[in-house]
């Protein structure tokens, strides 16, 4: 923060900025700047200091912590009065046993070396079932090994 800065203003601008616009007092950054007493262009321009998206994000996080019961509730009514698929599996994702799909890549397997990853596109292309292909572009492929199946007897 620049020794010039005022940092009870800055905050106060921060804390302005991550407050939902229509919960804003005052309604545009204009009149913040007069009540702040600060230049509007000194507002501006403390949106572009590296930290400001962090202070930000955190005074938004500060902000939404208590209503997140409130929230979840309201998608829970939404998922028994719409029925529609989007909020339903929004709430089984955050509520439920629903799994996103890099949550179920995570659990198939350890990922091969590349040596080992070599190894099996090598084999593929002597077997015919990869082109063999030096020019064009390169895919990155990650071989996954799957875990073995467990059998109960």
């Amino acid at each position: 923060m620049p020794k010039a800065m005022l940092a009870k203003e800055y905050y106060d601008f921060v804390k302005w900025y991550a407050t939902p616009e229509p919960l804003r007092i005052p309604a545009t950054q204009g009149e913040l700047a007069g009540e702040l007493l600060v230049n509007p262009h000194t507002l501006s321009g403390w949106k572009n200091l590296p930290n400001f998206k962090d202070d930000v994000d955190r005074e938004l996080k500060n902000w939404s912590s208590d209503k997140n019961s409130t929230i979840a509730l309201a998608l829970y009514q939404s998922c028994i009065l719409f029925k529609r698929a989007a909020e339903i599996k929004l709430w089984f994702e955050l509520f439920g046993n629903m799994k996103k799909p890099e949550d179920e890549l995570q659990n198939a397997g350890e990922v091969l070396s590349e040596e080992e990853q070599q190894e099996i596109l090598d084999v593929f292309k002597n077997f015919g079932f990869i082109k063999k292909q030096n020019d064009g572009p390169k895919n990155k492929r990650v071989i996954i090994k799957p875990k073995p199946k467990t059998t109960s007897g």
